[in-house]
C-alpha cells in the first residue's frame, strides 16, 4: 500500500487524516452493522445440511474485507502522521 505524501501542491495533512478518520470510524460503524447479519443455523437447515457453513464462510469473509480495509486505513494514517516534514520541490 501506498500512501499520499503530504507536500505544499497537495492536499493538506489535516485534511488527509480527518478523511481517514472518517472512513474508518464510518467502516467501524459497518462491521458493527455487519455483526447483525451473523448468520444461525435456524436459517440455513431447512436449505442443506452444509448451507449454514457455506453462510458463515461467507459472513465472515465479508467481515475480514472490512476489517482488512480498516487495517489499511490505520496503517495510511500512521504514515501520513509520522512523516511530519512538508515536502516541496526545489527550483533553482
Amino acid at each position: 500500500m501506498i500512501a499520499p505524501r503530504v507536500h505544499l501542491n497537495g492536499t493538506s495533512r489535516g485534511s488527509l487524516l480527518a478523511s481517514i478518520i472518517e472512513a474508518s470510524q464510518t467502516i467501524s460503524l459497518a462491521i458493527d452493522a455487519l455483526r447483525n447479519t451473523a448468520p444461525h443455523g435456524r436459517d440455513y437447515y431447512v436449505i442443506s445440511d452444509n448451507a449454514y457453513t457455506q453462510a458463515r464462510t461467507e459472513y465472515e469473509a465479508r467481515l475480514t474485507r472490512l476489517h482488512e480495509t480498516n487495517n489499511e486505513l490505520i496503517a495510511m494514517y500512521r504514515a501520513i502522521n509520522s512523516n511530519q516534514i512538508e515536502f516541496t520541490t526545489e527550483v533553482k
